[in-house]
């Protein structure tokens, strides 16, 4: 009878030993693979922590300098020329223009303007924000038409009890903004962005983006996602203009603006993936390797087992040597089976032989008889 390899003895200790190592690769090989998701992550995670708040702070460190600077120079609002205080205040603050907007609707600029001759400070927007609050104020970014860059407003009121008599104001540039944010770059595919509380974006990377809401690139950040994202503290999965992105949310100090990470998720996951696919190509290789030896060894331990098999089909078909016997080296139960089988064929032996003695007994005997029937026949004729 011919035994395919996985319907043998050895083939399904192979088989079996194989799966079982296979297993329990994958087994390990997930865990470990778990265990360095995890510890990436969290590292991924302290890592952008530690940007987003030194950039933050950058940022926020900005603000405050120009918010200390545009109430500096509240006490020139009394004086019948103030603007030398306003240069100096342009200078100190490192601003595009500063300038003081008085409640008899009269202004003052640190540079000449061109305006309009019904120019009205007070019923500007910058003007009214700072006259509503009881601190500076920062208005919400907008274009420069010339420059075509970033611009916002800082603004302070200056009050004579309940009334205000002036408001200081500075009109600034973003550029050092922009060029920290520009700055966040661990990885290529990694950017930062600005957004203000109110969900529109403030700087980013594509300036068409500006003052736009920020659900139009990341519409889960609506409706409440960007407070959750703010709470959170920690990375996020956020998907960004279609790409799955892991985002650091980090409240800018002294502002109403949030400081947002966007790390593309591939590159910072990329050791991850390098050690799945390691962990796959080691865990193949050692299965591969484990067969292969558990097959030569269970070939040789398992040679013997082969003789007994042939030689009890030899047997089987009566075709068997009986005076052939199997090695009986070592002390396993396949020695215990080979001379279990050698004395089984030594006593058939002795049995067969036995059968053949008494055959030939019985041979001789009849051919005795047979001779003594044909004596006997012939003296009968002889006496007849």
């Amino acid at each position: 009878m011919a035994f395919g390899f996985l319907t043998s003895l050895r083939g399904k200790i192979v088989a079996t030993v194989g799966l079982l190592v296979a297993a329990g690769l994958l087994v390990l090989s997930a865990t470990n693979v778990y265990t360095a998701r995890s510890h990436a992550l969290e590292s991924l995670d302290s890592q952008t922590r530690a940007l987003s708040r030194s950039h933050a702070a950058g940022v926020g460190d900005w603000v405050s300098a120009r918010k200390q600077v545009v109430v500096s120079f509240a006490g020139a609002v009394p004086e019948a020329d103030p603007i030398k205080f306003l240069q100096q205040a342009k200078i100190a603050g490192d601003v595009d223009t500063a300038y003081i907007g008085f409640a008899d609707k009269h202004t003052a600029f640190s540079s000449p303007q061109e305006l309009p001759p019904d120019y009205d400070p007070t019923s500007r927007p910058w003007y009214q924000l700072a006259a509503k609050e009881s601190g500076p104020v920062v208005t919400d970014p907008y274009l420069d038409a010339g420059t075509k860059k970033l611009v916002i407003t800082f603004a302070s009121a200056v009050k004579d009890g309940a009334q205000v008599s002036a408001v200081t104001a500075l009109d600034v540039f973003m550029d050092g903004v922009v060029r920290n944010v520009a700055s966040i770059r661990p990885t290529p595919g990694t950017y930062g962005l600005i957004v203000g509380k109110d969900g529109k974006i403030v700087v980013h990377e594509d300036t068409a983006l500006a003052m736009k809401p920020i659900t139009d690139i990341a519409p889960s950040l609506g409706a409440g996602g960007l407070e959750a994202l703010v709470g959170a503290a920690g990375l996020r999965d956020v998907t960004i203009r279609g790409e799955n992105r892991l985002v650091y949310a980090e409240p800018i100090p002294g502002s109403n603006w949030i400081l947002l990470v966007a790390l593309n998720r591939a590159e910072a996951m990329r050791g991850v993936t390098a050690l799945v696919w390691s962990a796959a190509a080691w865990s193949v290789a050692i299965a591969v390797m484990t067969v292969l030896v558990i097959g030569g060894i269970l070939s040789t331990l398992l040679g013997r087992l082969l003789v007994l098999r042939n030689a009890m089909q030899d047997i089987g078909s009566g075709e068997g040597d009986l005076t052939q016997r199997i090695p009986t080296e070592g002390n396993d139960e396949l020695a215990a089976i080979a001379t279990g089988f050698n004395q089984f064929v030594e006593k058939t032996q002795g049995v067969l032989r036995q059968v053949r003695s008494s055959a030939d007994g019985v041979a001789t005997a009849s051919a005795e008889i047979a001779q003594g029937n044909h004596d006997l026949s012939a003296r009968t004729e002889q006496q007849a």
